[in-house]
């Protein structure tokens, strides 16, 4: 589908850079819609992509990955910050840097800890959200998984 509509823009530019050259000035403003038709084909294409790559990155997903909906730096829990797609870990010193939404995105780290908290609720998570489990629940147990 996205590369229908790729084709579509594309043949839509062409008219447009045709309308752009004829000499009649009343037939050059009634094709202005061309601009918008063809940028919001482009931007449709895009986010079909941006989509695709998303549900392969879920697909892909470990059968054992955390099952918290947001991602955190494996070292340091949760440090990261995103814009435009790209996620970084605010740390000192730590270079991690991800091209993709981390942050946003469900976690795919291993699971390697139980947290337990003060009413004996369990969750499993990966190391950086055990990390910041240890910070943020009261009361909690962190046990390393075997």
């Amino acid at each position: 589908m996205a590369a229908a509509a790729g084709d579509l823009y594309h043949q839509l530019r062409e008219a447009d850079l045709a309308r752009d050259a004829d000499p009649d000035p009343a037939r050059r403003r009634a094709g202005w819609r061309l601009d918008v038709a063809a940028g919001g084909l482009n931007s449709a294409a895009e986010r079909l992509l941006d989509t695709a790559d998303e549900l392969t990155q879920l697909a892909a997903r470990r059968a054992d990955a955390c099952p918290l909906p947001w991602g955190a730096c494996p070292e340091h829990g949760a440090t990261l910050r995103s814009t435009a797609g790209r996620c970084w870990c605010t740390a000192p010193g730590c270079l991690r840097r991800w091209f993709h939404d981390r942050l946003g995105e469900p976690c795919a780290e291993p699971v390697t800890h139980r947290v337990i908290d003060a009413d004996g609720e369990q969750l499993d998570l990966c190391d950086g959200h055990a990390i910041d489990a240890r910070t943020r629940i009261i009361g909690a147990t962190v046990i390393p998984r075997i």
